[in-house]
């Protein structure tokens, strides 16, 4: 179904300001490619994130450069407007300047209408930047990644607005939530102003975000714990007679499923738990939980080792040997697994209160993975 009205033109070029002597120009439309020959036969020089750009030594210069590119988007049949914000582009770094962190920003263009659709089963936002994406057109964005705290933030103007701009984010890598998760936090309105929205996304948003992967990744350890403790008690009534293989797989199974989350979410969890004074027997506890958390994470380790190969480990051996090998990874995790079932619920009732406004959930319902993205034109490189 095309999203064309008669109040969208099919080619569409928006001109903004940089802080330098420098004129972008977003080309945007179902018929997109006809503002990108505009743009070409009128001399603006694409850059690699799609956003044409022309230099200008002076008031005149300017106008000249936009007089021509008028001249051509006609030839084109394209509309030319020009944005009364700033290139957004400015924005976000001077966003991310102020901070706190290595923070970088990107731009990225959504020429297509329907591109924008590919943002939603990844954003992790429960507030207006997914309505703005679903329903609104947002013919480009920032991001924002810290890649030390493995933060991936996105920008984007407000839209209905002269001002203001929301800010959200993508699911932290480890969870295939969106923004349909009972935990994704709710993004930001931010003002115009890059030094109050950089304030307000230190001061407000991002204590929130990690409020709420906190409680995603108590949430995800409890989860496991709870999983792993169903499949022994099943193992335990499916073995009452006898032993059974089959069934001893299928619970080493499940069990090593559930040990790969606990292994990528519970550090935080620990590293947070000890920033607080605990009783001796619950320290005692943590202590034993962070030991075989070491054990585990060099068991998951060494078995990515192998399933990814080495030169003295070719995939042909190791396909010859597979059922050797994971006998062998399922006995040395069994004791890891012990351990965690043991202690693993202290850890939870320190982790819970560390996460102000949400209950402690030790056995929420499965987040159902990601839909596919819908069908796209391909962007052109």
């Amino acid at each position: 179904m095309s999203s064309h009205t008669a109040s969208t033109p099919p080619a569409r070029i928006t001109l903004s300001m940089c802080e330098a002597a420098e004129i972008t120009a977003i080309a945007t439309g179902e018929q997109y490619r006809w503002a990108h020959t505009a743009l070409a036969a009128a001399g603006w020089e694409r850059t690699a994130n799609g956003v044409h750009t022309r230099l200008f030594g002076d008031r005149a210069a300017a106008e000249r450069a936009v007089s021509t590119l008028v001249h051509f988007a006609r030839r084109h049949r394209t509309a030319v407007v020009t944005s009364t914000r700033p290139h957004l582009g400015d924005i976000a770094g001077a966003i991310a300047h102020q901070l706190p962190g290595p923070w970088t920003p990107t731009i990225e263009v959504y020429s297509n209408p329907v591109w924008q659709q590919d943002l939603v089963p990844w954003l992790w936002d429960s507030g207006e930047l997914t309505r703005a994406v679903q329903a609104g057109q947002v013919t480009h964005a920032a991001k924002l990644t810290n890649q030390a705290a493995g933060i991936d933030l996105l920008l984007i103007e407000r839209p209905g607005h002269s001002s203001g701009y929301v800010i959200g984010a993508f699911a932290p890598d480890g969870f295939d939530d969106n923004y349909e998760g009972p935990y994704s936090p709710a993004g930001a309105v931010l003002p115009q102003d890059p030094y109050r929205a950089a304030a307000e996304i230190a001061d407000r948003y991002l204590p929130g975000y990690q409020q709420a992967l906190h409680a995603r990744r108590t949430a995800a350890v409890a989860y496991a714990l709870s999983r792993i403790r169903d499949e022994r008690t099943e193992l335990q009534h499916l073995t009452a007679t006898g032993p059974d293989p089959a069934h001893t797989e299928r619970f080493a199974d499940v069990a090593w499923y559930e040990v790969l989350d606990i292994v990528k979410h519970a550090p935080p969890l620990i590293e947070r738990c000890r920033r607080s004074p605990l009783p001796l027997e619950n320290s005692t506890a943590i202590t034993r939980l962070e030991v075989a958390l070491g054990t585990g994470t060099t068991i998951v380790n060494g078995w990515h080792s192998l399933l990814t190969g080495t030169p003295d480990a070719p995939r042909a051996y190791r396909a010859e040997h597979f059922p050797e090998a994971k006998a062998t990874r399922n006995r040395a995790i069994h004791p890891v697994i012990d351990t965690w079932l043991a202690h693993g619920d202290t850890l939870l009732r320190h982790a819970a209160p560390a996460a102000p406004g949400r209950a402690p959930v030790l056995a929420p319902a499965a987040v159902p993975a990601l839909p596919p993205a819908a069908s796209t034109p391909a962007r052109p490189r």
